[in-house]
């Protein structure tokens, strides 16, 4: 498993959900496509969340590679996923 680039059309159609842990390469990850996730370190406005640079998730949507909407920051600190079909910018 790797970050996912929302400037690499190779990743287009490769999301599997989001990884609730850092982990080195070849270590098991827990890896979440429903329901919500809370992070005390986030500092989000409510609104959409996407597929950003680098496996980075960001409230900018993308204007190259590829917009892929993960869900929507309901609080400062929560993602409700609603994982959407990427939608090609090139």
């Amino acid at each position: 498993m790797h970050a996912l680039s929302a400037d690499d059309a190779l990743h287009i159609d490769l999301l599997l959900g989001i990884t609730l842990t850092a982990a080195q390469a070849g270590d098991p990850v827990n890896v979440q496509r429903l329901g919500a996730i809370e992070d005390d370190s986030w500092n989000w406005v409510p609104g959409r969340v996407y597929l950003g640079a680098e496996g980075a998730l960001t409230q900018t949507p993308p204007t190259s590679g590829f917009d892929l909407l993960i869900g929507a920051a309901t609080s400062a600190t929560r993602i409700t996923l609603n994982l959407q079909d990427p939608i090609s910018l090139e």
